[in-house]
């Protein structure tokens, strides 16, 4: 990986042209309903489907924000493709898509590196991963050429789950600071089965219980791809006093396919106070 890390899934998981990919969030975005305008949004859920599975569902949480000024935004992420220990930060200088490039927050990305060796620059993990890749350019329609933080946990242990939400902790409370989880829910289940599992994670995220969240996904009673990163963000919110969780849509594949036999769930969701 070079300076600039291209995109991996332009062409399969969201149009690789730019007007057709700009309409498309366009439309994504006006057809989510609006949500309470008075409240911070600390931080947000979205899916990272195929945008004509989970678009609708992401700008859910998208258009929460879109009226909302952050000076930093960091992007949570599993790894799909790569196993590799601790948090991978990505060390090109920016992310290109098909609306441009976002340049990556290093000062940022190094103050969260200085409360644990968990967290490091490395390529690891950033190659042919989609799960931050499409949630940018939601990023770029609502606030152009913003600068971030890529985060792609690998295993999403105990350890390392708790090293992220730590270091994440100080960022948490700053209003200046948007912190994304990119996580799908459950996979390849039938729907009713899937419905039960991704209610359990709704549940926790509303009551703002990463605790028995953490029980729940150790237990198979929850599922989610991105799991370790969404209790990272839940514990990394603990000193936020009146914090509150809110699903704001939650679904599952079968909405876009039409096939229940075996599902993938999405939710979106913020933090706000």
């Amino acid at each position: 990986m070079s300076g600039l890390r291209t995109p991996a899934v332009a062409g399969a998981f969201y149009p690789s042209d730019k007007f057709k990919l700009t309409s498309m969030v366009k439309k994504l975005i006006d057809s989510a309903e609006p949500t309470r305008s008075d409240s911070h949004i600390y931080g947000i859920v979205v899916p990272h489907a195929g945008y004509i599975y989970s678009g609708y569902t992401a700008a859910r949480s998208f258009a929460a924000v879109k009226d909302k000024q952050y000076k930093h935004i960091i992007i949570l992420s599993p790894s799909h493709y790569e196993a590799f220990n601790g948090c991978s930060v990505c060390d090109a200088e920016a992310f290109e898509t098909p609306l441009g490039t976002l340049p990556v927050d290093r000062e940022l990305a190094s103050a969260l590196m200085k409360h644990s060796d968990n967290i490091f620059f490395s390529k690891r993990g950033h190659g042919r991963e989609h799960g931050i890749e499409v949630e940018l350019p939601f990023l770029q329609y609502i606030w152009g050429a913003v600068s971030f933080v890529p985060v792609v946990m690998g295993s999403q242990n105990e350890e390392t789950i708790t090293a992220l939400a730590g270091a994440l902790s100080a960022a948490a409370l700053s209003k200046d600071i948007l912190i994304i989880t990119s996580t799908d829910l459950s996979h390849f289940y039938k729907q009713t089965q899937a419905d039960r599992l991704d209610a359990e994670v709704e549940k926790e995220i509303n009551g703002m219980n990463p605790v028995e969240l953490e029980k729940k996904f150790r237990t198979g009673a929850a599922e989610a791809c991105g799991g370790g990163l969404l209790l990272s963000q839940m514990k990394a919110y603990k000193n936020l006093t009146g914090l509150k969780g809110e699903v704001l849509y939650r679904t599952d594949s079968s909405e876009a396919s039409g096939d229940t036999e075996s599902v993938v769930g999405y939710l979106s969701a913020m933090f706000y106070a």
